[in-house]
């Protein structure tokens, strides 16, 4: 998306000295103009406000709409303005301030008359409009659809209560069914199938994962959701039987597009009291997350949690699962924020001390949940004092020691050279402490473990690396040398990995496979 530099002029000047008045303003203050067959606007004083290049400009309720030699600018209130493509809107067209819909043969399906439109899409019988407060939905066919919609105060988008696009906290989400047919108002098809359309006020959410009577949802996941930084979320909800349910329902769920980008995941599966879960269904549910067989191409999940309650109101054999998907990230606070991303990996003991007592208590929390992460070798500090550090984050709460074995087996086989044989040491010194603490090396991650992705890097390293290049050639040794301490250790290949747990896995209880697995 391009963005469009808006030089403000006066007879071919710059004005000087006067501020000038927002853009928004001086464009509604302002006459279409033409010169040379083109058109652009200008003051009553003949300022220019848009230089005369368009072929078209619409005074639209929420933009400016300025189109020229295929294509077209949106300059919004707020300031800002995209220069898009004809072919990036699809079939939207304007017509005196309004908006209008085409067909795929150029007819008119809605004339323009519209504040907004959003059609669904290709595989979505749905068209939204809006004109000022009033909306309606209608399938290709014109017939109105969607029309019963539970209200919900919280919500900051009340003139759009479905939408399929990434909703950003407006306190609501939009709950998506798979469903046999159309039953009811709330259906629609969409995804190239049926589905019906629910909305969760945002702070339900806390309730329905609530007193799980199984196994219950972990309290950090539920804050996690309710963290600043969750600023994306939706629903999913899918009901089966036989002799897979759970399975089927993943499988139904992958079609309604929520694997489609890396997400935290919280899902609660739920039985009546007499329905047994079979204990290779649910650990292929986290099969299903570790291994990134998901068929999107995206890099996997960033995690998951899994909860499991009972509903009499479920018939024998029955399975439902209700899953929220949500996007959090706080990395721009560790990018930009030398005390975090400089102190960690660098500092004394006595630095990092100095540096989270100085935190709020918020910012303190968020610190110790991946400090982890930013533990790493640095010429200017020992493994003594590093591990002095560990020790410290430990005693404040930090317990992601898997994250010291990720990171730290996480290479870059371009640059092989660049490892030092004392920093290979610190590696492994580290991985041994997270181990000691109950770092997992076997955990799975885009289908392959830790240990098995490391192995895989090496050879790529082999394949690459100049054989002239003698500490590159060293520094592959010296991996090896620690891939082979990590087989001492115990670390296995994913696929050795889901044989253990599939041959312990019969007549376990779902919070037995739970404990087993997460």
């Amino acid at each position: 998306m391009l963005s469009i530099t808006i030089e403000q002029t006066n007879g071919g000047k710059k004005r000087k000295g006067k501020k000038e008045k927002p853009f928004w303003q001086r464009a509604h203050s302002a006459e279409k103009f033409q010169e040379s067959g083109l058109w652009g606007l200008k003051l009553a004083t003949d300022e220019i406000v848009l230089e005369p290049k368009y072929d078209q400009i619409e005074f639209c309720a929420d933009f400016i709409y300025a189109h020229y030699e295929g294509r077209h600018t949106f300059f919004y209130k707020n300031g800002g303005s995209s220069d898009r493509s004809d072919c990036d809107d699809d079939y939207l067209f304007y017509e005196n301030g309004m908006i209008g819909l085409k067909n795929s043969d150029g007819s008119i399906f809605l004339p323009a008359v519209y504040d907004e439109i959003i059609d669904w899409g290709a595989d979505c019988d749905v068209v939204y409009v809006r004109k000022g407060s009033e909306f309606h939905y209608f399938n290709h066919n014109h017939d109105e659809i969607l029309t019963d919609v539970d209200i919900i105060p919280e919500d900051r988008w009340p003139l759009c209560p479905f939408n399929l696009g990434e909703d950003q906290n407006r306190e609501v989400l939009l709950c998506i069914e798979p469903i046999e047919k159309k039953t009811c108002n709330r259906d629609c098809f969409a995804y190239g199938q049926w589905v019906r359309l629910s909305r969760i006020p945002y702070k339900s959410i806390r309730e329905i994962f609530a007193d799980c009577k199984v196994v219950e949802m972990p309290q950090n996941a539920i804050e996690h959701f309710e963290h600043k930084h969750t600023y994306i979320y939706s629903a999913r909800t899918c009901t089966a039987s036989g002799e897979m349910p759970l399975t089927t329902c993943i499988e139904k769920f992958k079609t309604l597009g929520c694997y489609d980008s890396s997400w935290e995941f919280l899902l609660k599966i739920s039985t009546n009291s007499r329905t047994k879960i079979n204990p290779h269904d649910l650990y292929n549910v986290v099969k299903h997350f570790e291994n990134n067989d998901l068929e999107t191409g995206f890099s996997g999940c960033i995690d998951f949690d899994i909860a499991v309650d009972i509903d009499e109101t479920l018939a024998d054999g029955e399975v439902r699962v209700f899953q929220v998907h949500f996007f959090w990230d706080d990395m721009g606070e560790f990018l930009f924020d030398d005390s975090k991303m400089n102190t960690l990996p660098n500092g004394t003991i006595d630095e990092v001390r100095s540096a989270l007592d100085a935190l709020s208590p918020e910012d303190r929390c968020d610190l110790l949940e991946d400090a982890f992460w930013w533990v790493k070798y640095s010429e200017n500090r020992s493994w003594e004092a590093t591990k002095q550090v560990l020790e410290y984050l430990k005693e404040q709460g930090c317990d992601t020691f898997t994250s010291l074995i990720t990171r730290h087996l996480d290479i870059n086989f371009f640059g092989m050279e660049d490892i030092t044989p004392t920093e290979w040491k610190f590696k492994k010194e580290i991985i041994s402490w997270a181990i000691s603490n109950g770092g997992e090396l076997n955990i799975i991650k885009d289908g392959k473990t830790l240990y098995e992705k490391f192995v895989d890097d090496i050879e790529k390293a082999r394949v690459i690396s100049d054989k002239d290049n003698t500490d590159a050639l060293e520094s592959i040794r010296n991996a090896e040398r620690l891939a082979e301490w990590l087989k001492s250790k115990g670390a296995i290949t994913a696929a050795e990995q889901h044989s253990k747990i599939d041959a312990t896995l019969d007549g376990l209880s779902p919070k037995e496979v739970l404990e087993l697995v997460l």
